[in-house]
């Protein structure tokens, strides 16, 4: 191991100077660059896996703790996230891998697999608790052999992530967690995030050969199955990849609102740039665009100014992804690699080397090419063009706030609303045993209804209706709540709620506003009828905490729309109290009462 470390230590020396001698007059700035990789310990706040082992005593005082077996971990890690039908930590095997645990299992690879984890479910949503913010920001490697766990987590406080690893990992052991050297760990994760290996995953338990392997050897190791789901790998990659973007949309919010002029236009950029992230997420993350209040398009004339002004040759967001690696793919196969998969692995004429290495591109200490290039495109005719990657920033930003955080907002904004108008559509229904199909014109900044909703014989009614969403991150659908249809004389009326189908929050219309009911009224038998939704303009009331959230950042009384890091606690404590929602318990931008971090080595 110390000879590895020194040889991955003086790699990422060699490829920070080449980098150096790369980057020239024209050519993009690399977004997370070695030279730019920060300190070990963390320069504010601690990582969310500190924060998730985190344990306080019966004297009060707070501690680290790391259960053992590693199936303990997992477990204490889940204890934070909702419920799901599915694993909450995605879990895969590698037993011939490419990390620093490589050949610690030599030669009995496949009798000691290393484990990866990563975290892609939500925080549980606890009465008055913030919860932790896991998703896509908690990552595991464990070898056994090696004693010890290697942890990606994420610094709210900082806006980084942190590289950890547990010590002394085993059932009598001390289990220190530590920070590791940042310039080892950022040698292969060039983008300051998790990576991971793109498809097929052969190198992993996804893979029948793999997995017939592992098999011999038992069923399950550390809780996981030999064989896992065929989708484990790729929900993993996912997240890996959604990750490797958060450093490009804090350097957003950070610099390129900085960029754009002089404070109180850094601090009205941010604004906009929280309002619009707010509205994304209220509106089930499909508003994107502008609404009429010129907060997005503001928002994208600032950002593009201040990145063209910082970065005239662009930033390189580094590739979370390495290359695919097949460790059987020289193996003789016998009887035929079908026999393999059916488990009469005894055929194969693989036979495990003392030492693993990896050569060019199936290296993780090898160069990559960035996973795309942010610029801002010239002027046309005349006319700013806003770079693509703004409407990706909007949405970044906005999966910095947890579900619970949405759930919340949007059940005070419109559990205290009151119509503001009414808006009005004209409809063709046609009614049918036990149900009423309905088509009406798209409304103003809204829905366009169309579907069936189902009528019970007592008159209530449920269904889903489409609706045209544009420029959508998450296209979906609409389900009817508390709906009744109703008859008067000649006339028949169906009154409903309205949901998104996959969030469950208020439907809202693309300035924000929610719609508190909708009213179809037609003919008896069916023909040309008119609907006629209510609406609320509660999104009003965030936009104007937004607003003095900015004030009390001008006068020196909050940092939180300031040069610091998007910060998820920073930003909605102030809006809920500001709102008089009802308190909260926030994690995890303070580490008060945390033992100090120490780096790996020190006792």
């Amino acid at each position: 191991m110390p000879r590895m470390r020194a040889a991955a230590a003086a790699a990422a020396a060699a490829a920070a100077l080449a980098a150096g001698a790369a980057h020239a007059a024209g050519a993009p700035e690399p977004l997370t660059g070695f030279e730019n990789r920060g300190p070990d310990l963390p320069p504010a706040g601690r990582s969310l896996f500190d924060h998730a082992m985190a344990v306080r005593g019966e004297d009060g005082a707070w501690s680290i703790d790391v259960p053992w077996p590693y199936e303990a971990l997992v477990a204490r890690i889940e204890s934070h996230l909702g419920p799901a039908h599915r694993a909450k930590v995605k879990q895969v095997l590698h037993p011939i891998g490419r990390s620093l645990h490589r050949n610690a299992a030599a030669p009995h690879y496949f009798r000691y697999p290393r484990a990866v984890g990563a975290v892609d479910a939500e925080a549980a949503a606890a009465p008055g608790e913030s919860g932790l913010m896991l998703r896509d920001r908690l990552y595991l490697g464990y070898q056994p052999l090696s004693e010890s766990v290697e942890v990606v987590s994420y610094n709210e406080a900082a806006g980084r992530f942190e590289y950890q690893i547990v010590e002394d990992y085993r059932a009598d052991g001390a289990r220190r967690t530590a920070y590791a050297d940042r310039a080892l760990c950022l040698a292969c994760h060039r983008n300051q995030a998790a990576i991971y290996a793109e498809q097929p995953w052969a190198e992993t338990n996804n893979s029948n050969l793999i997995a017939a392997l592992l098999a011999r050897e038992v069923d399950a190791f550390y809780g996981i199955p030999a064989r896992v789901p065929f989708d484990a790998p790729e929900l993993f990659d996912d997240s890996t990849d959604r990750a490797t973007y958060f450093a490009a949309y804090q350097r957003v919010w950070r610099e390129a609102c900085a960029a754009a002029g002089d404070r109180a236009a850094a601090v009205a950029c941010r604004r906009d740039g929280l309002v619009s992230a707010l509205r994304y997420r209220l509106t089930a993350r499909y508003q994107l665009g502008e609404a009429g209040d010129g907060a997005r398009a503001r928002f994208g004339r600032a950002v593009a100014r201040g990145w063209r002004a910082r970065w005239p040759d662009g930033v390189a967001v580094a590739d979370s992804d390495i290359a695919d690696f097949d460790p059987l793919a020289g193996a003789g196969y016998g009887a035929g690699r079908s026999a393999l998969e059916a488990g009469r692995v005894e055929r194969i004429a693989w036979a495990p080397p003392p030492a693993l290495h990896f050569d060019g591109a199936f290296e993780p200490l090898h160069d990559r090419p960035p996973r795309e290039v942010w610029r801002v495109p010239p002027p046309f005719a005349g006319r700013a063009v806003e770079p693509a990657w703004v409407d990706k920033a909007v949405a970044g930003l906005g999966e910095f706030f947890a579900a619970v955080d949405v759930s919340r907002l949007d059940s005070h904004l419109a559990g205290g609303a009151r119509t503001a108008r009414r808006l009005r559509a004209p409809c063709e229904v046609a009614e049918a045993p036990g149900a009423v199909d309905f088509r009406c014109a798209a409304v103003p900044g809204g829905p366009r209804l169309s579907g069936r909703a189902r009528i019970a014989a007592d008159g209530a009614a449920a269904g889903v209706i489409g609706r045209v969403r544009a420029r959508s991150a998450a296209p979906g659908g609409l389900k009817l709540t508390g709906g009744r249809l109703e008859e008067d004389g000649g006339e028949r009326r169906l009154r409903f709620g309205l949901a998104d189908a996959i969030a469950g929050l208020t439907a809202r219309l693309a300035d924000g506003s929610a719609v508190l009911e909708v009213e179809i009224a037609w003919p008896a038998g069916g023909g040309s009828g008119a609907a006629v939704l209510s609406v609320a303009d509660d999104f009003a009331a965030l936009a104007a905490a937004a607003d003095r959230l900015a004030e009390a950042a001008l006068a020196g009384a909050s940092d939180a729309l300031d040069e610091a890091p998007f910060r998820r606690v920073a930003l909605l404590r102030p809006l809920f109290a500001d709102l008089g929602m009802a308190p909260v318990a926030w994690c995890c931008l303070e580490a008060d009462g945390l033992p100090p971090p120490r780096r790996a080595g020190e006792p």
